[in-house]
Order: structure tokens, then C-alpha cells, then sequence
């Protein structure tokens, strides 16, 4: 059986959440990163989907299937504590949102879309 990976392509394949993290967290890994998923640095706290630690900086990822404004603020909200803050979506996931793209750059948010 040859099993292909996951594609966001329409609303016939859709990549989930978890595939997007697992994904993220291969590539980090591969990169020298130490990978926490679920982070959650103190009691009733939030909760990062990936903490990833290399040399002494944290960076945060933040992993959904599309790009909107709920995951931009959770990765918002951890712009005090990680050197780094991104958010990871999937491989040809493509926003008319341009406008919150901007936002994001203009906070030094990246925006991954590599992971299918």
C-alpha cells in the first residue's frame, strides 16, 4: 500500500492541526532545536503547540490549518516571552488576508506555510 501525505487541496484533503505540528516539528528538530509540544511554562497558563529551544533562545510556534485572526493573537500573546514567534500553516494555504499578514510582519511574526 503506498500511502500519500495529507494535502490542504480544496475541501478534499484537509491537513489537521496535530499533521501541521508533527510537521513543525521534524523541521526543527533536523535544525538543532530541542521541541516542547504543549508548552506550558507555568501553572494555569496558556499553552504554546511548540516551544523550541537552540542555544539559549525560545521560539514559539504557533500551529493552525488556516490563517485568521484567533491564531494571530495567540501568537500575539507570547511576543513578551519567546525571542521568536511564528505561526505555521498548511503548504498552499493561501489568505486574502493580506492585511493581517502585514500586521504580522510588522511585529516580526513570521508566517510558515510549509508543512504538508
Amino acid at each position: 500500500m503506498n500511502a500519500k501525505r495529507p494535502r490542504l487541496d480544496g475541501a478534499r484533503h484537509r491537513i489537521s492541526e496535530s499533521d501541521v505540528g508533527q510537521r513543525v516539528l521534524q523541521w526543527l528538530s533536523e535544525d538543532g532545536w530541542d521541541c516542547y509540544p504543549e508548552a506550558q511554562f507555568y501553572r494555569g497558563g496558556a499553552r504554546a503547540d511548540i516551544a523550541a529551544v537552540r542555544n539559549g533562545l525560545l521560539w514559539i510556534i504557533e500551529c493552525k490549518t488556516t490563517f485568521g485572526d484567533a491564531v494571530v493573537t495567540q501568537a500575539w500573546k507570547w511576543m513578551e516571552t519567546a525571542h521568536f514567534v511564528s505561526v505555521a500553516i498548511p503548504t498552499g494555504y493561501r489568505s486574502p488576508r493580506s492585511a493581517l499578514r502585514e500586521f504580522c510582519h510588522e511585529r516580526d511574526i513570521s508566517v510558515y506555510s510549509k508543512f504538508a
